[in-house]
């Protein structure tokens, strides 16, 4: 069986987690970047301090490349961002 994802998504924050209750990745919008950091099964960072790591635009295209669930919600919530 195909892994099922859970998207929860917000103006400036993305969680991604599969239905399974494994890994998730989150994404969030700081002033003029995009954000991410991975978080294992318990929701704790796999690194000793919870790390965020800037996404550069070659990433960010890759997304918006792909479709994936992360190109749609900077998609919906960048122009919004903006015009605040």
């Amino acid at each position: 069986m195909q892994n099922q994802w859970v998207v929860v998504s917000g103006l400036r924050n993305l969680k991604i987690a599969s239905r399974d209750g494994g890994p998730c990745n989150e994404y969030r919008i700081q002033e003029q970047s995009v954000e991410f950091r991975a978080l294992d099964e318990q929701g704790n960072p796999y690194c000793e301090t919870p790390k965020w790591r800037t996404l550069d635009s070659d990433e960010i295209k890759l997304h918006f490349d792909l479709r994936t669930p992360v190109a749609e919600w900077l998609d919906k919530n960048v122009y919004s961002l903006a015009k605040n």
